[in-house]
């Protein structure tokens, strides 16, 4: 009993430090990391690694390589999709998978200093179809993902904002 109790915790902190990856690992101080966000923001051009994926049914799962990137009016979403879809296009493979350009596109900061970016895409292959992506951007670079479209259940994930070079 006692061995399961060390495992748990040491996999709890390995899990918890694993977590704060991203551009927390750089030994920055909070305000550099608050200052990237900001300029990563105010520049429009931000890439968001997901390392958890949370779907609307079945369990969560942390799953890496994928992520969402806003570059001014383009969008570059690569990001799973399991869920119920009543909503079908022939040969559309992965639905939030895709490049597009942005809509409409609304950014401010709610009363706990976080950053809201809202906009709206459509895949290339299935236009008639909006999507809605709903970012909520923390100071730290924490950041979580909601993901809407009408006809196919909705998508969270959670990840980190990355700075350009580690991106690519």
């Amino acid at each position: 009993m006692k061995a399961r109790l060390i495992t748990f915790i040491v996999f709890l902190a390995s899990v918890v430090s694993f977590s704060a990856c991203g551009i927390l690992n750089r030994a920055q101080s909070p305000d550099e990391i608050a200052g990237f966000v900001l300029e990563a923001i105010d520049s429009r051009s931000f890439t968001v690694d997901v390392d958890h994926i949370i779907p609307l049914r079945g369990p969560s799962r942390h799953d890496f390589g994928y992520s969402v990137r806003v570059d001014g009016e383009d969008v570059f979403s690569h990001l799973p999709f399991f869920g119920v879809s009543s909503v079908s296009t022939y040969n559309e493979g992965n639905p939030l998978s895709f490049e597009g350009k942005i809509q409409q596109y609304n950014c401010y900061q709610d009363k706990k200093g976080a950053f809201v970016i809202d906009f709206v895409t459509v895949n290339p292959v299935n236009i008639q179809v909006p999507i809605y992506y709903h970012l909520t951007i923390w100071g730290n670079g924490s950041t979580y993902i909601t993901v809407n479209s009408p006809g196919r259940d909705s998508m969270s994930y959670s990840g980190n904002l990355v700075e350009p070079k580690d991106a690519e």
